[in-house]
């Protein structure tokens, strides 16, 4: 298909870069939680995720560093989060914006929520990881038809 849009390299991550399901307020919601007081049952939701279930890059460093806490069985709280954040993963502008968004995020929800938003972000990582693959798959087919 020369000289039509599928020249154009790459064309469906492209297309769909804008398109890319998730739930970011779930996340931060979910981070927030954690947070906040971390009960058994948020916990529990957190555990059932992966930090690759996380679009957004600073919610997926906060969830990951609140597990590693668990696992350590260190506190958490935001003080002593953005603490070893600053430590182990520096940032420009610092970890204030980020743990300030989760935190108001989590102040409109309950905890008996969590397993709820648990399931959202991973389904919509269960979907991000299809188009991934169905975007790998067709950009294979048509450099195939270009390259026979």
């Amino acid at each position: 298909m020369k000289g039509g849009v599928w020249d154009y390299p790459h064309y469906f991550q492209y297309y769909l870069s804008d398109n890319i399901p998730g739930d970011i307020a779930s996340e931060k919601a979910l981070a927030g939680l954690l947070l906040f007081s971390a009960p058994q049952i948020v916990v529990d939701a957190v555990k059932t995720t992966t930090p690759e279930d996380y679009q957004d890059p600073s919610t997926r460093d906060i969830i990951t560093e609140c597990l590693n806490a668990i696992t350590n069985g260190y506190t958490i709280d935001p003080v002593s989060i953005r603490a070893r954040l600053d430590k182990d993963m520096p940032r420009p502008g610092g970890w204030g914006n980020p743990l300030m968004q989760a935190i108001t995020a989590a102040s409109f929800a309950i905890p008996a929520v969590a397993p709820h938003y648990a399931k959202i972000i991973k389904e919509t990582a269960s979907r991000r990881r299809r188009i991934a693959q169905a975007c790998h798959i067709l950009d294979e087919e048509l450099n195939q038809q270009d390259n026979p």
